[in-house]
C-alpha cells in the first residue's frame, strides 16, 4: 500500500465497513479518492443535465442535510466512470470499480425516483466483473476493489430490501 490512492481505497473500505455507507466522512472519503483519480479540473467540472425519461418533478427528492456534497460525489462518480469507459472500455477492472463508485453515489443520494434501482444494476455488474478479473488475475486490479463492491452490491441490495 505505497500509493496514496491505495491508501484512500483502503480508507475507503474501512470507512463503509466501521461507519457505514451513509455516513458523511465514508462519502467524502470516496470523493477525495475521486478527485485524487482526476487530475485535470476540466475532468470533475459539472455538467447541466436533464432529468432521465419517465421521471417528472415529483419524482425528484432534494430534501436532507447533505444534498449538494451527494449531487457533487455523483457528478464525480459519473464523470469518472464516464472518463474509464471511454478510455479503458468497460470491462477493464478499474472501469468496474469506478462502476461501483458511481453505484454507491446514487443509492446514497436517492435523489430521484428508480435511482436505487439503477444502482442496484451498476452494483451487481460491477461485482460480477471484478469477481471475474479476480479468478483471471486481471491485471490492474486493486487490492480492495472487489471486497468494496461487493460491500457496496450488498448494501444496495439491502436498501432495495427495506424500500
Amino acid at each position: 500500500m505505497n500509493e496514496p490512492a491505495e491508501t484512500l481505497e483502503h480508507l475507503f473500505l474501512l470507512r463503509l465497513r466501521g461507519q457505514g455507507p451513509e455516513h458523511p466522512r465514508t462519502r467524502a472519503t470516496l470523493q477525495n479518492l475521486i478527485v485524487g483519480k482526476r487530475t485535470r479540473a476540466a475532468d470533475i467540472g459539472a455538467t447541466e443535465a436533464e432529468l432521465p425519461e419517465g421521471i417528472d418533478p415529483d419524482g425528484v427528492r432534494l430534501d436532507g442535510d447533505h444534498v449538494d456534497a451527494e449531487i457533487h460525489l455523483q457528478q464525480l462518480a459519473m464523470h469518472l466512470q464516464q472518463h474509464r469507459v471511454d478510455k479503458l472500455g468497460g470491462d477493464d477492472p478499474r472501469t468496474m470499480i469506478a462502476t461501483a463508485y458511481l453505484a454507491y453515489a446514487l443509492a446514497l443520494g436517492d435523489h430521484l425516483d428508480g435511482q436505487v434501482e439503477s444502482a442496484a444494476v451498476l452494483a451487481e455488474d460491477a461485482h460480477d466483473g471484478l469477481a471475474d478479473a479476480a479468478d483471471e488475475h486481471a491485471e490492474h486490479l486493486g487490492d480492495h476493489d472487489l471486497e468494496t463492491a461487493a460491500f457496496i452490491h450488498e448494501w444496495i441490495s439491502e436498501k432495495l430490501a427495506l424500500s
